[in-house]
């Protein structure tokens, strides 16, 4: 059994199109347990949609005053709370966003054993440290 642990950035706006479809897929599968997320910044519930809503405002201005009148599906901003609620797997995140800090690395090798890890548009470079806990480490952007 594979045991995957996916990276992400919350405030993006792919990963919450993205990362549904990976986990219809992967739900299919017997073979691979999604075993955590880790958001790449980590954010409290309400900064992140005080941020959503920021930038939904953006859009909304930038639309008025743009020809292009292009759609684009908005998502909520507790996306992967949501996510991680329907297909049950924790959000780990560490100390001040370093993926070097060894209390961290060692809860993950420790209690999470990750086989592979999945960084599905985390616009961040990971460190060694974090990416050699695992196997088979995966950039998808």
């Amino acid at each position: 059994m594979e045991r995957l642990l996916l990276v992400t950035d919350e405030t993006q706006f792919i990963p919450p199109l993205m990362l549904p479809e990976l986990l219809k897929c992967i739900e299919r599968r017997e073979d691979v347990e999604v075993v955590a997320a880790c958001p790449t910044t980590p954010l409290s519930v309400p900064a992140l949609i005080w941020g959503w809503r920021k930038r939904y405002f953006e859009r909304r201005l930038q639309k008025v005053f743009s020809a292009s009148k292009s759609s684009w599906p908005w998502p909520d901003a507790r996306w992967l709370r949501k996510l991680s609620s329907k297909y049950d797997f924790p959000i780990l995140a560490p100390t001040n966003s370093n993926f070097s800090d060894v209390a961290f690395l060692r809860r993950l090798r420790q209690e999470f054993q990750p086989s592979m890890i999945l960084n599905c548009y985390g616009l961040v470079k990971l460190p060694l440290e974090f990416l050699s806990i695992a196997d088979i480490a995966v950039n998808y952007h």
